[in-house]
């Protein structure tokens, strides 16, 4: 009877109701953020879901031993299966690789997803850039924490919009950038890939 009631209770609750674990991995390299800033723009990224009613958590926040490999790579798309391959699966546990910033040796920042809508996949992997201030001293905090929350958002499921949201592709140009969210297309898209 327990078991049932248990069942029950499972299939009652919404699937946006599951908390979701959110480990940060942090890669070195030239130019990279203290861990304090690190965990700081995740949890920045974390409160974009949270308005959007997605509960996260964060997991382990670590320091990897391996050297930022996408001074070396060609696509961002590269670097996360670079990472892929370089991590052991962890089903239902949402790992981001914070990396210091890269593009041809500018300071640049981007990311990649493994995938839209991984969330049931034996890898859950998204990547992505962080720095303080670009090679023209412009601050750089709210574009790095900005492309967490973007690239979290394909691993959930969201595709890139053409509305003034996160998921725009050129978010990051946006002046209001510290303001932005999830537009409803989005939402949508995020709470399908839940289910």
């Amino acid at each position: 009877m327990r078991y049932l009631i248990l069942l029950l209770i499972l299939f009652a609750t919404p699937a946006h109701a599951r908390t979701w674990q959110i480990n940060l991995i942090q890669s070195h390299g030239p130019r990279e953020i203290s861990r304090q800033e690190a965990i700081r723009m995740m949890q920045f990224a974390r409160a974009k879901f949270s308005t959007i009613g997605v509960k996260t958590r964060l997991g382990r926040a670590s320091y990897s031993k391996l050297l930022n490999p996408a001074y070396n790579l060609t696509t961002y798309q590269n670097s996360v299966h670079w990472w892929a391959q370089k991590l052991p699966p962890r089903k239902n546990i949402i790992r981001h690789v914070l990396t210091p910033p890269f593009f041809d040796g500018l300071w640049y920042i981007g990311g990649s997803a493994i995938g839209i809508c991984a969330l049931h996949h034996s890898y859950i992997i998204t990547t992505s850039n962080a720095q303080y201030k670009n090679i023209d001293g412009l601050d750089r905090w709210y574009q790095s924490a900005t492309a967490i929350a973007h690239e979290l958002g394909h691993a959930f499921g969201a595709r890139h919009t053409k509305s003034h949201s996160i998921m725009n592709f050129e978010a990051l140009h946006f002046d209001d950038i510290k303001l932005l969210s999830f537009a409803p297309e989005s939402v949508t898209q995020i709470y399908k890939c839940m289910e």
